[in-house]
């Protein structure tokens, strides 16, 4: 009895571990797109080195059966890892973009188009530099070679590209959504009420986001609200108003059962 309560402890464990993993945070994405690019890049290097391999054999030490099959293997094992990459790197910056809407996948999107389109067309030329080998064509297996070497570089630096946005959108601040909640002098928790609005303003841009901005949102909430520091603020109804207050909204600010950060206006009444 105690090793199966022992076994489902473990169990619901996993369960919860694999929950938290699951939902992450947009960094945490980030840092899939980035693992995701270090792959492709590498997958490129190899058909690179398999490549100097080849031609070092058939030009330098003028063997005219270099192991050609041994670079077409890597060749296309090579472009299935980058497909694979390619893979984790579009869904990864779309999750990222999902969770904070200041990211932007376009720039990651188009270099990893460029990544998977160039070592594609260096998978397809490299069989007609076999072709061209095995004619003994040396000339035009010479540019071959060179055509290929140049797609695979400028995959690498495509790949190269993605690391470096992806890190650059780590520093994007995150988004909170941020609820007001309204108490009287005492700390008495308000109900009903004649605010006709909540907004908050960035302390340093002065950018004005109201609560609620999108039809059918929750007027005491901000959400997606980039971290910062802000004063918040609601419109005076006819006998009633709030104190506004500055708040700084960041990862370390206590969250509610929803997760949600919570800011307290004082409520004032006539």
């Amino acid at each position: 009895m105690k090793s199966l309560l022992n076994t489902l402890l473990i169990l619901v464990a996993f369960a919860f571990a694999g929950q938290v993993n699951a939902q992450g945070t947009f960094v945490d994405d980030l840092n899939d797109v980035i693992d995701g690019a270090k792959d492709a890049r590498d997958a490129a290097k190899g058909i690179r080195s398999a490549l100097k391999t080849l031609t070092v054999d058939y030009f330098q030490l003028n063997n005219p059966t270099p192991n050609t099959a041994a670079y077409i293997a890597t060749s296309n094992n090579g472009f299935a890892d980058v497909e694979d990459a390619f893979d984790i790197i579009s869904d990864a910056i779309a999750a990222a973009a999902a969770k904070n809407p200041q990211i932007s996948t376009t720039t990651i999107d188009n270099l990893n188009d460029i990544v998977v389109d160039r070592v594609d067309a260096a998978a397809g030329e490299a069989f007609n530099l076999v072709n061209q080998i095995n004619a003994n064509n040396r000339s035009a297996a010479r540019a071959s070679a060179k055509v290929i070497r140049g797609l695979l570089n400028e995959a690498i630096q495509a790949a190269k590209a993605i690391i470096d946005e992806a890190n650059a959108l780590k520093t994007l601040p995150g988004v909170f959504n941020v609820r007001i909640v309204l108490e009287d002098a005492a700390g008495n928790p308000v109900g009903s009420n004649g605010i006709q609005g909540f907004f908050a303003t960035e302390v340093g841009t002065n950018n004005l986001i109201w609560a609620g901005a999108q039809q059918g949102q929750d007027p005491y909430v901000f959400t997606n609200l980039p971290g910062g520091t802000y004063i918040f603020d609601g419109v005076q109804g006819y006998f009633d108003g709030v104190s506004s207050t500055q708040a700084t909204i960041s990862s370390s600010s206590p969250t509610n059962g929803a997760g949600e950060v919570e800011v307290t206006l004082i409520y004032w009444s006539e």
